[in-house]
């Protein structure tokens, strides 16, 4: 069931342009049963876990006017894990996000879940993502993309984004209106075990502010290039490090090793990781061993 009609008054100050693109409501009802039985179960069946770090950096979206997240694009895996962050980033409030026109079409079941069409590469298909997020935004929802605009590799610097994202806030500056973005990093990496993580890193909010004169599309994407990649950092040094204190766990997935290997590790009671799951009597060997050596 839709949380909001079409024709409620836009909130938060922004008034989208006349012949607006009419957003179809998310259903529910079908988010709650895609997230479930397909997001998340495919998500746990396939990673060990969803890691989320620097998760203070998250402001009230609830209590914040025109939330935009914004993400690189590493991965197939993207969108379904965008289904279960939303629940975390954004509980409780709708959030949509832009997909190119013949994607949806191939992929029409994700039309109720948020996703909305923009003809990627022309001048209609930019005026008509101005259109549409200004009617997100103006209506309390939250916005949520990835202005890299195709898959890429999580390394790579810069970030190579698309200016829509630039454009937009740009046209929001001009018009004296506020907006809170967040950048945020994902990557997707082996540690220990047969699964891969899925890790996940917040930024720091920044946003818009009167500034004259206003900033232009390409000096907004300068800085959206620059905050994104900045998490990107903070993320690949923790991904590193294997650190799972520096991390939440948002969903549990496989744990442990798989066919004879996992159970030959289970026989000698190891249940951790691979580089912890040594007995405490070979760990105590290891230093008069080297002892001796010296």
């Amino acid at each position: 069931m839709p949380s909001r009609r079409e024709t409620d008054v836009p909130r938060a100050g922004l008034n989208p342009q006349a012949g607006a693109v009419v957003l179809r409501p998310i259903n529910r009802i079908a988010l709650a049963l895609f997230r479930r039985f397909i997001a998340k179960r495919r998500l746990r069946a396939s990673f060990r876990a969803v890691r989320l770090a620097f998760a203070d950096r998250l402001p009230d979206t609830k209590a914040t006017t025109n939330v935009i997240f914004y993400l690189n694009h590493p991965s197939w895996w993207d969108p379904l894990l965008c289904m279960v962050l939303a629940q975390r980033f954004a509980p409780g409030q709708d959030v949509y996000a832009p997909i190119d026109a013949d994607q949806l079409k191939r992929y029409a079941v994700l039309r109720p879940l948020g996703l909305f069409p923009v003809q990627t590469g022309t001048v209609r298909g930019t005026v008509q993502f101005f259109r549409v997020a200004e009617t997100v935004l103006a209506r309390g929802d939250v916005l949520a993309l990835t202005p890299q605009g195709a898959f890429t590799d999580p390394r790579m610097r810069p970030a190579g984004l698309k200016p829509g994202l630039g454009a937009l806030l740009a046209r929001l500056e001009q018009r004296g209106l506020s907006a809170t973005v967040i950048p945020v990093a994902l990557e997707y990496t082996f540690w220990n075990q047969r699964s891969p993580e899925a890790l996940v890193a917040l930024g720091r909010p920044f946003g818009t502010a009167p500034a004259m004169p206003p900033r232009t599309a390409d000096v907004w994407t300068a800085l959206l290039d620059e905050q994104l990649t900045t998490v990107q950092d903070e993320l690949s040094a923790l991904s590193q490090h294997r650190d799972e204190d520096a991390f939440q766990i948002v969903l549990q997935g496989s744990r442990g090793a798989a066919g004879l290997y996992g159970r030959w590790q289970r026989l000698r009671g190891f249940t951790g990781d691979h580089q912890n799951a040594i007995p405490k009597s070979e760990q105590r060997a290891k230093p008069r061993l080297r002892a001796n050596k010296s």
